[in-house]
């Protein structure tokens, strides 16, 4: 240290001496530029805590896991403790000597990407190493080229994020403590930043014959060490060149610092296209095209509030002209068939400008709170009158026109080469014509534009039937107000709430639940400081702007159709009323919830609500569901009727790996099941659509799994041992069953750990008797991965007719079922796995000619053994030998759970 400061003594006299080559000035008053990197390292070297987020986060740091006022100082290496314990005081930690020294990490922005940065580490064993993650998962990588991270900071927290997704966190786990990067939610890292001392002196001395730099300006730095004043600063001169079609490289004339960007581009509109595609230009000359149709999505792709950058230019057909009361017109025009409004529009020939004139304006687009439009301030640029001129749209083949069919219009192209419209490519817009509305059934009611025949779907608009006859009691005929549709419901029942009878006290506050008979009434103060109250002097409940009313059927089946509120004859201040959901118009709410929220609208003002009238009706609901475990699995669906609901014409749709089947329900203790068959045990996960409908009407729709109930199952803490095992060997099943669909074809070597032999499993083999020459039954195998059965090969060249017979255990033969060459057996139950099947070969006489006996279980003994633990295995291989263990592990317990 102290040849340094020797050094620095020398060199300070030599330029004293040699004053024709620097300037000196007092230490004050001089503008600061930013700090570069120390050359030399003191013995205390002290990192202070980044507490703000820096405009760049090139510097050297190091990375600590704060544990109160104990840190853990990352060392660069991979490594369970891989770090150093520090004391944090104040928010800084300090290295007091070379015992103590820290591996450090230096952060620079990357060439390629000047908001991405590297990081090199700075000691240790990686020493000069750059560290990041390159792939999803976590992990933690080491490499001698730099890896980009990106670095935020919020909520008091510095986030460094790699390329790969994972950021740098520590592990907080006893005995397994580390830094690395992880995709998952770790413990937050902290920064702390060494920024070296400066060396003390009592003039400046600045470097005349170079330019220091910042990203902002150059300037002329002080010659002392870690002395951050400077002169001379001035904006950069910056010469700008294009050499990629997303950004440009900048470099100072003077100072030679450069820069990557993204292009800047402004409009020239003395580039403008004949067809009105905007041509955009960047400082550094490089150009984009933007046309009528890419500028007209961009503004419909805005959120609302939300503006395009810049100024556009677009020409389109006058539509709607207006000016209010305050002088300010507004001109409407379609530009490839969709609505652009021209609010607040200047030029001389605004007030000339009438509907089918062509226009050309000029402004900035905006989406105003759902209008599209050229905002305050645009410009007429043209007019252009269509005169006398007659349309002659393009047409296909067939005579037809062509349209191009939009939400409001449909969009034609004229083809005479004289139309005023040539230069908007001949296209011009009409406004949809649509003619009545007819019924769709339950789909609602349809109607269709007369011109392009674009067709439009709405929901039916029900109103009480006043001339429908014989209507049968509990009933109501309704017909559609639009289309004329009829049908009969259930009559809605009806709840009435008069607040006035309740006995509430004068100013009594309503905050909280209240019961009526199927209801729940829920009063909440919301964003308002006062609380609903009940007043006598109106006798009603006074709700104030941002007080809420949530009203929530109590059961399951009740759906909300009506709801109308009585307000006081008291004057009130008439706040809107707001509602979650349906329609809401003089005080009557309309439409079909389980839950309905009122809002007071207003942050001043009230509403008196005297009474409510609510109007429901009660529907079939989901219940509950069960598995039957048979030969497959049968999946039950319970529904829960109402009194007085016809249920006759109830159907459940069930879609099952895009099939559709419809099954009618039987009543089994009050409620009505409904059973989607079948279902294999390697379709556990697939989703079972369930979709209740009474005709063409949904009432209900429930998406479901056998899973999905197994692990429903798995948390009742009431299920016996032998239930819980059951269910936990069909899952397990369910899951391999799929992982053997999905690996019977690999090939590939097996590189994992397989379950072991079951311990309790026993030695078995087949038995195979043969006695007619010219037949043999080959082997005989279990298909397992969808379904359970017994499948036997055979070969017969004797010539003679044969017929195959199955005997379970000592039970009665039945015919076997044949096909493709092989003889199965019918499914077989889980509980059955150890039960012995006997195919039976006989010939015309009846005489048995050869027999092949197995159970399930024999068949997994014989996996097991062919494709052992020890063994050197394929991916299919190792599959197969866990469902046979799995299907063993089945077949236990349900045996067990028949058996008690």
């Amino acid at each position: 240290m102290t040849m340094k400061k020797r050094i620095t003594s020398f060199a300070l006299v030599l330029l004293m001496v040699l004053s024709s080559l620097a300037v000196l000035l007092p230490v004050t008053g001089v503008k600061a530029a930013a700090a570069d990197e120390s050359a030399t390292t003191p013995t205390t070297k002290t990192y202070k805590k980044v507490t703000t987020a820096p405009t760049d986060w090139s510097g050297t740091y190091i990375i600590v896991y704060e544990n109160g006022a104990e840190g853990y100082a990352f060392n660069g290496v991979d490594a369970v403790n891989g770090y150093t314990t520090v004391t944090i005081a104040d928010g800084e930690v300090t290295a007091k000597d070379t015992t103590e020294t820290l591996v450090e990490f230096v952060i620079a922005k990357m060439e390629t990407n000047e908001s991405e940065y590297s990081i090199r580490v700075k000691g240790g064993t990686n020493d000069g190493k750059y560290i990041g993650r390159s792939a999803s998962k976590n992990g933690f990588e080491i490499d001698d080229k730099a890896l980009s991270h990106k670095i935020t900071f919020s909520n008091k927290t510095a986030t460094i994020k790699s390329s790969g997704g994972p950021t740098l966190q520590f592990y907080k786990v006893k005995n397994q403590m580390r830094f690395r990067y992880y995709a998952s939610v770790q413990q937050d890292i902290a920064l702390y930043k060494y920024t070296p001392a400066a060396v003390e002196h009592d003039k400046h001395t600045y470097d005349m014959d170079k330019w220091s730099h910042n990203t902002t300006q150059h300037y002329n730095k002080c010659t002392y060490d870690n002395c951050n004043e400077g002169i001379n600063f001035a904006d950069h001169t910056m010469d700008w060149v294009s050499d990629d079609p997303n950004e440009h490289t900048g470099e100072c004339t003077v100072c030679g610092y450069t820069v990557k960007a993204a292009h800047e581009y402004k409009n020239d509109f003395t580039q403008i296209k004949e067809d009105g595609t905007n041509v955009f230009v960047c400082v550094c000359g490089a150009t984009k095209e933007m046309t009528p149709a890419e500028i007209v999505d961009a503004l419909y792709a805005l959120k609302s509030r939300e503006s395009l950058d810049g100024e556009y230019r677009l020409t389109g057909v006058v539509t709607d002209t207006t000016t209010n009361s305050k002088g300010i017109t507004t001109i409407t025009m379609t530009v490839d068939g969709r609505t652009v409004a021209c609010y607040n529009i200047t030029g001389d020939e605004v007030s000339s400008v009438e509907v089918g004139n062509i226009i050309t304006v000029t402004g900035t687009l905006t989406n105003y709170s759902g209008t599209y439009e050229f905002n305050s301030g645009c410009v007429l640029n043209s007019r252009t009158s269509l005169g006398e001129h007659t349309h002659v749209p393009a047409r296909d083949e067939n005579g037809n026109i062509i349209y191009e069919i939009g939400d409001d219009s449909h969009t034609m192209t004229c083809t005479d080469e004289n139309c005023p419209l040539a230069s908007l490519g001949g296209k011009y817009s009409a406004e949809h014509t649509y003619g009545d509305w007819k019924s769709a059934g339950s789909n609602g009611h349809t109607h269709s534009c007369t011109e392009c025949g674009k067709t439009v779907t709405d929901d039916h608009d029900w109103v009480t039937d006043t001339e429908a006859t014989d209507v049968p009691d509990g009933k109501l005929a309704q017909k559609c107000s639009v289309c004329g549709e009829k049908r009969t419901i259930n009559e809605p029942k009806e709840v009435t709430i008069d607040f006035s009878a309740k006995g509430y006290s004068n100013q009594q506050d309503m905050s909280g639940n209240l019961t009526f008979d199927k209801f729940l009434l829920t009063f909440d103060k919301g964003s308002n400081s006062n609380a609903p109250k009940y007043y006598t002097d109106g006798n009603a409940i006074r709700m104030y702007g941002g007080n809420t009313l949530t009203i929530t059927g109590l059961d399951k089946g009740v759906i909300i159709t009506k709801i109308t509120i009585t307000f006081s004859s008291k004057s009130d201040d008439g706040n809107e009323i707001k509602v979650d959901s349906g329609n809401f118009n003089a005080g009557t709410w309309t439409g079909s919830a389980t839950e309905v929220v009122f809002t007071i609208d207003g942050t001043k003002g009230h509403r008196k609500i005297a009474s409510l009238a609510i109007e429901y009706e009660e529907v079939p609901v989901f219940d509950n569901a069960t598995l039957d475990i048979d030969k497959n699995i049968d999946v039950n669906f319970y529904v829960s009727v109402p009194n007085g609901y016809d249920a006759a014409t109830l159907a459940m749709l069930f879609n099952f790996k895009g099939e559709d089947t419809t099954v009618t329900g039987e009543l089994v203790n009050g409620l009505y099941r409904f059973t989607l068959k079948d279902v294999a045990p390697h379709l556990m996960n697939e989703k079972i659509t369930a979709t209740l409908k009474n005709g063409d009407t949904v009432i209900a729709t429930l998406e479901y799994s056998i899973n999905t109930y197994l692990d429903d199952q798995k948390k009742d803490t009431t299920l016996s041992d032998n239930t819980k095992a059951l269910i936990e060997s069909i899952a397990a099943y369910g899951n391999t069953a799929a992982d053997y669909d999905n690996k019977k074809n690999d090939d590939t070597a097996f590189d994992g750990t397989v379950t072991a032999d079951p311990a309790d499993m026993t030695e078995r083999k087949p038995t195979i008797d043969n006695t007619l020459e010219g037949f043999r039954f080959k082997g005989a195998a279990v298909r397992m991965e969808n379904n359970i059965r017994i499948r036997v090969s055979f070969e017969n060249t004797s010539g003679a007719e044969l017929k195959f017979f199955v005997k379970v255990g000592d039970g009665e033969e039945t015919e076997a079922i044949l096909s493709n060459g092989y003889v199965y057996t019918d499914l077989i139950a889980p509980s059955a796995y150890d039960t012995e099947y006997t195919i039976i070969a006989k010939n015309a006489d009846g005489e048995t000619v050869g027999t092949v006996s197995l159970s399930v279980n024999t068949y997994v003994y014989m996996v097991l053994k062919a494709f052992p633990a020890n063994g050197a295995l394929t991916n299919a291989e190792a599959a197969m030998r866990e469902l046979a263990i799995a299907i063993y592990n089945y077949g236990k317990a349900a045996k067990t759970a028949v058996g008690a």
